[in-house]
């Protein structure tokens, strides 16, 4: 202390008593290692020697061996500053308290502008207090109930325990911080914890961050505010090193309260943080959890309003625990990769009138879906067993489904332009699957089953077989294979790679609809049926390879025809509603014409004579129809003009008649033509053709077909030498 003592003889030198200063100084060195008492209850400097009894300044500066025990414990509230410390100095005593026990005074112990105390032990009583500002404490802080640390900028190198009332702005811990059960502590502007700490009263974060390089555990409560900083909350910080090792577990009986903590929430920004949730996480006007690990096995969840995101869930502790989301509050869900999947625990619950929706990650459903759960966003594996080994009940919007090897035999909906469904997907009879987004890999729609595409995508490297239902609404694209066993209904445009109607296949397009290239070289093959429904105004089909060696039927409105080969085997067929509603076909540019061109009436109506129609129109033409199939009660005129075919009639009525006769297993079949259709008919039998009509014997009654053809088999009687046939009409 030979520094100190200097100082003070300058202070007290001149003539007369420089006897009694070296006598004094003498006295002060013979008793130090003592304890020493704060007097001054107006309050002071810690330098003046004045203010302590004995009058000499406690401790010495730069120094780490004083054994000085001070107490600062006198009534009375004043204030006592450390004022001679700087950056390159501290302070050195072994320990310090102040205020007494039992309320009894009321000390401020101030420490600033770039201080350094070191003690062993700091002790601040009841109702005394402690400020520290841009200055640093070596050594055991304990703040006893109602005491109140003030702190700024402040860097604590020893165990902080706070039982009384703490405020925090910008602080480092390096070794544990404990907040006591019935203490309150706020933190204004963000702080730092390296130490392994632990909350059991109220710590408020007001604004700012609390960074956590070490693990924090809490059984108390934590309470997010909002700040000024446009956000707040808790920094994890771990990276995986021996110095940042940061994570939070709530303890059960722990409460943490997020409030408008959607811009930070609990968050690690270096991929290695962790927080596990065995007791209560509230979220008001949304929140954010974004963690490497987060597992709420054990734990509650609720949000009262707002958007509530928590990720990434852990994937060694499963997706689990109870979740509550208040009406106009959701909970979105994240987590899973790849290779290691999230998959639900002991079943999560979920509750309240609220929204949840997994949103992004990787997630594994092994057993059944996750009720009231809404799969919105990231990644779904279906698991061998889930729903007994096929999908009953299903729905998602934008996820990808990397596994459709289940078979569909309830319902599957996917209501998400964006989603993307990859494997082997079957829609088994009876199953359906109503579809948004895209599909790859193999998709077979069975006898009985159904797909409805709204906006629905098969890719390039998908291949599709129907032998049930496909109906398609506003645009479809099927850039892939396709072909139809079964029946294809378009309502909106269907974009094709490659489609082959096979002869039992249909496609039925109703108003305005068309079939488009989605691609050079897009090849359509009409083995089957085409219709073109009633009501239709235009319609079209526009690939850049059409082969039709099946049927083309247009009931109403135009069907235009473009880049189509029409085959022998194939026919054009319009339907005949009125003299100016019908059917019509436009083969745009010149039209090489073959295999048949058949027109029927529509029902109750009756053309007349010299009545023509345009059914097809061309650019130019080449060839003509090998046949024609027209209505067989009225004569037909066929012409071909340069751009047109007319169809005229030149004779109606035509009565009904036998027209044909065949032979087979032994009997004889006879077919007729120009019935009316609907009308009913008799056949009757006779062996003498002079037998009154009376005589002859009914043999058969039927009704005449749409097309005005009739028809009826009679087994041969070979005892009989002739028999004869009439026709009467009901």
């Amino acid at each position: 202390m030979d520094k100190i003592f200097r100082s003070q003889a300058k202070a007290v030198i001149h003539p007369g008593i420089y006897t009694l200063v070296i006598f004094l100084l003498t006295a002060v060195s013979d008793t130090r290692a003592g304890t020493i008492v704060w007097t001054n209850t107006a309050g002071g400097n810690w330098s003046n020697p004045l203010n302590w009894s004995p009058n000499l300044v406690p401790g010495q500066l730069n120094s780490t061996s004083n054994t000085d025990d001070v107490l600062i414990t006198n009534a009375g509230s004043y204030i006592v500053n450390f004022d001679v410390g700087d950056t390159t100095n501290f302070w050195g005593v072994h320990s310090i308290t102040a205020g007494a026990l039992g309320f009894s005074g009321a000390p401020w112990l101030q420490i600033q502008n770039g201080t350094t105390l070191q003690a062993a032990t700091i002790t601040i009583n009841s109702l005394a207090s402690l400020s520290v500002a841009s200055s640093a404490i070596q050594g055991a802080v304990t703040m006893m109930a109602n005491s109140t640390l003030y702190s700024h900028l402040g860097n604590y190198y020893g165990p902080v325990a706070i039982a009384g009332f703490a405020n925090f702005n910008g602080d480092w811990f390096y070794q544990p911080l404990t907040i006591n059960s019935g203490a309150i502590a706020t933190m204004v502007a963000g702080m730092s914890l390296l130490g392994a700490s632990s909350f059991n009263g109220q710590f408020r974060i007001s604004s700012g961050s609390l960074a956590l390089a070490a693990p924090l555990t809490n059984s108390g409560t934590i309470t997010f505010s909002a700040g000024s900083y446009g956000g707040n909350g808790i920094s994890i910080v771990n990276d995986g090193s021996t110095n940042y090792q940061g994570g939070l577990v709530n303890l059960p009986g722990g409460v943490i309260n997020m409030n408008n903590a959607a811009t930070y929430g609990i968050y690690g920004p270096f991929g290695q943080g962790y927080f596990i949730n065995h007791g209560v996480l509230t979220c008001t006007n949304s929140g954010t959890v974004n963690i490497a690990s987060f597992d709420n096995t054990g734990g509650t969840v609720t949000n009262w309003s707002g958007a509530l995101t928590l990720g990434n869930f852990s994937n060694t502790n499963a997706f689990t625990g109870s979740f509550y989301a208040a009406s106009g509050g959701s909970i979105g869900f994240e987590g899973g990769t790849p290779t290691n999947p999230l998959a639900p625990g002991p079943a999560p619950a979920f509750h309240g009138p609220g929204g949840f929706a997994f949103m992004s990650g990787w997630l594994l459903l092994t057993n059944d879906i996750i009720t009231n759960l809404q799969l919105d966003w990231g990644n779904l594996e279906l698991g061998p067993h889930f729903q007994g080994g096929s999908i009953t009940n299903l729905t998602f919007f934008s996820m990808y489904l990397t596994n459709s090897l289940l078979p569909v035999t309830g319902i599957m909906t996917v209501t998400g332009s964006a989603a993307q469904i990859y494997g082997n997907m079957t829609v088994a009879s009876g199953g359906l699957v109503n579809l948004y987004g895209t599909c790859h890999g193999v998709v077979t729609v069975t006898s009985n089953a159904t797909v409805n595409s709204f906006q629905g995508s098969f890719a390039n490297d998908c291949a599709v077989t129907i032998n049930g239902t496909l109906n398609m609404s506003t645009s479809t694209y099927a850039s892939g294979e396709t072909t139809n066993f079964g029946v294809m209904n378009l309502s909106g445009f269907l974009y094709l790679g490659q489609l082959v109607n096979q002869p039992a296949g249909a496609i039925n397009i109703s108003t305005n609809a068309s079939i488009q290239t989605s691609q050079t070289g897009s090849v359509l093959i009409n083995n089957g049926t085409i219709m073109v429904g009633s009501g239709n105004t235009t319609a079209a089909i526009n690939v850049t390879d059409f082969t039709n060696a099946g049927a083309i039927t247009a009931q109403s409105g135009t069907l235009q025809l473009n880049h189509v080969t029409l085959l022998p085997a194939g026919s054009l067929n319009t339907t005949l509603n009125s003299l100016t509603n019908y059917g019509k076909f436009t083969i745009t540019g010149a039209a090489t014409l073959t295999g048949m061109f058949g027109a029927t009436l529509a029902m109750n109506y009756a053309p007349k004579v010299g009545d023509s129609f345009q059914p097809l129109t061309y650019g130019s033409n080449a060839g003509a129809f090998t046949a024609t199939n027209l209505p067989p009660w009225d004569a037909w005129q066929t012409s071909y003009g340069s751009t047109a075919l007319t169809l005229q009639v030149t004779v109606t009525n035509l009565p009904p008649a036998f027209t044909k006769l065949a032979y087979a297993n032994g009997s004889i079949i006879f077919s007729g033509i120009n019935g009316t259709p609907g009308a009913g008919y008799w056949v009757l039998a006779g062996t003498n053709l002079e037998q009154p009509l009376s005589a002859w014997l009914p043999v058969t009654t039927n009704l005449i077909q749409a097309n005005g053809q009739f028809g009826f088999t009679n087994s041969l009687n070979a005892t009989q030498s002739a028999e004869y046939f009439i026709l009467k009409l009901q």
